[in-house]
């Protein structure tokens, strides 16, 4: 459901309320959960093959892998599309035990049009994965990608195909944005830059990217960088995402028919999908 910017801005949409569980089983554009969680075991396997081919050929190269930002992304890529396939999958186990609930089971079927916890966990995944990575994306190609071979296919893959994969993931799921939401991706930069600050405390290792992220020589721009990087760049990045979120819901408005309206975040049918 596209909504307005004064809509958003209440304290409640911090969190997951006003959503409905069948977003996460289905499309923007189809209704069956079977072609979805096929779409989302592609997404799955697609990610993990190629994040496993780059950790083998990158591992060699940087002993340091696991402090980079880019294999950061790469890997929490992997996990989003896993736990919304397990999300999809639920969403088909339980499909013909919807259909079959009695009008006594009142109770059971408030429950089941809530939220539970993994709806929440694959929802924060997907707001701090796409930001997190079209971050990444934007960052190398800007600023690193004269330092490597670009013509090389995991480097393609981790700073391009990476943030192509989140946007068709953005256009075909029917999981609404919210514009609160921006806290999770900010929560995941600062974890980041939390972990970096540990390793460079420990010692380990404190130059991540050496005209950028280097604790040791340039504390002052590093920390000017995080800082830019988590209050700024990243509530921009989600802002775009957002605006994309809205671009999806235009087109369906226009192309899908009547009865073919995606459910509301509340449950009803939303009539801003109906043909006009």
């Amino acid at each position: 459901m596209a909504t307005s910017c004064q809509y958003e801005f209440q304290r409640k949409l911090f969190g997951f309320s006003d959503s409905n569980p069948e977003t996460f089983y289905t499309s923007q554009w189809f209704q069956c959960r079977i072609a979805f969680l096929c779409y989302r075991i592609f997404m799955f396997l697609y990610s993990l093959i190629w994040t496993i081919n780059t950790t083998i050929y990158y591992v060699p190269k940087f002993p340091n892998y696991y402090g980079f930002l880019s294999n950061w992304a790469e890997w929490s890529l992997v996990a989003y599309f896993g736990v919304s396939l397990g999300v999809a999958m639920y969403g088909v186990v339980t499909r013909n035990s919807d259909r079959e609930m009695s009008e006594g089971s009142r109770v059971t079927k408030f429950f089941k049009d809530r939220l539970q916890w993994f709806h929440r966990l694959s929802w924060v995944f997907f707001n701090a994965v796409i930001s997190a990575n079209i971050l990444v994306t934007i960052m190398y190609w800007s600023f690193l990608s004269h330092k490597g071979n670009n013509a090389e296919a995991a480097n393609i893959h981790q700073h391009a195909m990476n943030t192509v994969l989140m946007l068709i993931d953005l256009f075909i799921i029917a999981i609404p944005i919210r514009l609160l939401h921006f806290i999770y991706p900010m929560l995941y930069a600062i974890v980041y830059i939390i972990f970096t600050l540990i390793l460079h405390g420990a010692g380990v290792m404190s130059v991540y990217y050496s005209d950028l992220l280097d604790w040791q020589s340039l504390p002052g721009l590093s920390t000017g960088l995080c800082v830019g990087m988590a209050v700024v760049a990243i509530p921009i990045v989600h802002c775009a995402v957002f605006g994309l979120y809205h671009l999806r819901a235009f087109i369906a408005r226009k192309v899908l028919p009547h009865d073919s309206a995606q459910p509301d975040d509340d449950g009803q049918q939303n009539p801003t999908f109906q043909m006009t």
